[in-house]
């Protein structure tokens, strides 16, 4: 389940001292540290302007609701480096500023928008220069698959100053406010991390096809990480490639796993034991009487379970002419006269790998 965490504005309890005349009064800043958290997607931030000084439609006091749409940057886990904020202003003008991660959950960044200014019956687009800073923190998060992700944040905004390019200079000019803003869509979805392989018998090499997909809710998928266990493999035992090929070492189970990750930072996983086949192991038994010898074949599928399906018998012995070779899988052979014959098997699976046994058998004189 979503985990969701929160922090307060915290005051400590202090003694307040009154000091001489023209003395001020001291107290620490006791704002709680932010969380981190991706900081992502549209969020409705509610402002109260605290300062308004020749700013034409604002005053303190005054509550404004605004829309920023965030996107994070240099992302590792809950940790983003930058955010990119499209902040919406008055008369739904819009500016893009980037905010740089300064602590735990905490932004800051600075930027320039112009003002419209009218000066003897023309007006003048880029009249007013107002440089501006603003910080954010993160204030309220939940996670989802070991990512916190922002829910609530707090924001302030500063512009000391304002400069008027016009001949008809306003005097003094500066405004500030504070924001509070909640995220108002869903909380993302990991992705659906799927894949097919086949594996071609003949030279132990799997071709990986993914099939992972996103979620109604989750963002597009931006990489994939594939491990298939197959340490021998040196650097070649992991791909990030969409859909590699491995050639596996040796014959064996690999429990190839498959990680997707989206925009978002959420991840999937998907594993899924692959065969690289291996050859059958050939091996026969006999029961001898006299120079009549029967053949049972005793052979077994190797890795992979390919099925046996040819049998070669050679039973060393050329006087016996076309008798000295057999397909059947327990043959008989009556051997030519007494003496040692070295006799082989050869076997041949599904998947067209062989392996061969010998043994030599004695038929004593008659």
């Amino acid at each position: 389940m979503p985990v969701t965490v929160r922090r307060r504005k915290t005051l400590a309890l202090g003694i307040l001292l009154l000091l001489c005349v023209g003395a001020g009064v001291a107290s620490p800043d006791a704002r709680a540290a932010g969380i981190d958290a991706r900081v992502t997607g549209p969020f409705s931030m509610g402002a109260r302007v605290t300062k308004a000084v020749n700013v034409r439609g604002e005053h303190v006091g005054q509550r404004l609701t605004r829309k920023w749409v965030i996107v994070p940057r240099q992302c590792l886990g809950s940790i983003c480096q930058t955010l990119e904020l499209d902040r919406q202003r008055s008369a739904n003008q819009h500016t893009r500023i980037t905010l740089h991660r300064t602590g735990p959950g905490d932004y800051s960044g600075t930027g320039v928008f112009y003002v419209a200014l009218s000066c003897f019956g023309r007006v003048h687009r880029y009249g007013g220069r107002a440089p501006y800073k603003i910080t954010l923190k993160v204030v309220a998060a939940t996670e989802i698959g070991g990512v916190m992700f922002a829910q609530r944040i707090s924001a302030s905004y500063v512009n000391r100053s304002r400069t008027d390019a016009t001949r008809c200079p306003l005097g003094p000019s500066h405004d500030a406010a504070e924001y509070t803003g909640r995220l108002k869509s869903r909380l993302p979805t990991a992705p659906v991390a799927r894949f097919s392989v086949s594996v071609d018998v003949a030279n132990d090499v799997a071709t990986f096809t993914d099939l992972s997909h996103r979620t109604r809710r989750g963002a597009r998928l931006v990489s994939q990480l594939w491990n298939f266990d197959d340490r021998a493999s040196g650097t070649l035992d992991t791909s990030t490639l969409a859909n590699p090929t491995h050639q596996f070492s040796a014959p064996g189970d690999y429990v190839v796993t498959l990680t997707e990750t989206n925009l978002s930072g959420l991840q999937s996983t998907k594993t899924e034991t692959v065969v690289a086949p291996g050859p059958p192991s050939a091996a026969f038994q006999y029961t001898q009487s006299g120079d009549q010898v029967s053949f049972q074949n005793g052979s077994k599928p190797g890795i992979g379970d390919a099925p046996v399906v040819a049998w070669y018998w050679n039973f060393g012995d050329s006087s016996s002419g076309s008798a000295d070779t057999s397909t059947l899988e327990n043959p008989v052979h009556d051997f030519s006269g007494p003496g040692s014959y070295v006799v082989t098997l050869l076997v041949v699976d599904a998947n067209h790998r062989g392996a061969e046994a010998s043994e030599t058998i004695t038929v004593p004189p008659s």
